[in-house]
């Protein structure tokens, strides 16, 4: 894997997202707020970047980092306003290459994309900031994406990790083995969600965790909750839930 902490030069992107209103525009409307500029927390790709991983092009980016800190991939997700403008960006890049311009909007196009080869089953987002408030709690929340962890960082709640896509593996069991003993899932309120649940509560429990699910309202991911309910709502029902035997606990919100 090329080490993008000697190649990539992240200020840029986050000189870009601070000079960029309507990329400003765009987090606030995700219920992001200025700190995670301030923090480096996301950047952001110009559509006429000649970085050397083109189809970061007009995306908001996320930097994701080792449990050292150190930079190991950039992901990236389509800005509204930047979709027309990075468009034609490929076809003045590639004019004479019509064939190679129509694949790279192609590609583009997917709502999603991270830099290869960026090996998910090893790293979990945030662990290198949250691992200090995972020990002194004794426990962690592992939700699904990157937004959800930055917004439930912006409430006040630091000990949190995301899989971002895919399952609890036993490299990061080792990784959280190192700092805590005790989970509390955080996925999607859906039919999916619970599943994920379920089979990672059994894989902790295998593996001499304590795994625990809080089953969020219908419809309502972890970001949703806390902007809608409060921090504190979901730190008294994750400690609650620690306290009893039972590995379940679903918040009833009126």
């Amino acid at each position: 894997m090329e080490d993008l902490s000697r190649s990539t030069n992240f200020d840029q992107f986050v000189r870009d997202l601070t000079n960029s209103e309507k990329v400003k525009t765009y987090i606030q409307s995700r219920n992001l707020d200025d700190i995670h500029i301030a923090n480096k927390d996301l950047g952001f790709c110009s559509p006429y970047s000649k970085y050397m991983f083109p189809l970061l092009r007009g995306r908001l980016i996320v930097p994701i980092r080792d449990v050292h800190g150190r930079l190991i991939a950039l992901a990236g997700r389509q800005v509204p306003d930047f979709i027309e403008v990075t468009i034609a960006s490929f076809w003045d890049t590639f004019k004479s290459e019509p064939a190679k311009a129509d694949d790279r909007i192609n590609k583009w196009l997917k709502g999603k994309w991270i830099n290869e080869p960026y090996q998910k089953s090893r790293h979990l987002f945030n662990l290198d900031k949250a691992k200090s408030s995972i020990r002194d709690c004794n426990f962690v929340f592992i939700v699904e994406g990157y937004f959800d962890v930055l917004i439930l960082k912006q409430k006040g709640i630091e000990n949190v990790v995301a899989l971002c896509g895919t399952a609890l593996s036993e490299y990061h069991l080792a990784l959280l083995y190192r700092y805590c003993d005790r989970v509390v899932l955080l996925l999607d309120g859906d039919d999916a969600g619970r599943l994920a649940s379920e089979k990672i509560i059994q894989k902790l429990n295998d593996n001499n965790f304590i795994g625990k699910i809080l089953h969020l309202p219908e419809k309502c991911d972890p970001d949703d909750f806390v902007i809608n309910y409060g921090p504190q709502n979901l730190i008294d029902a994750a400690n609650q839930l620690l306290d009893l035997e039972q590995s379940f606990l679903k918040i009833i919100v009126s």
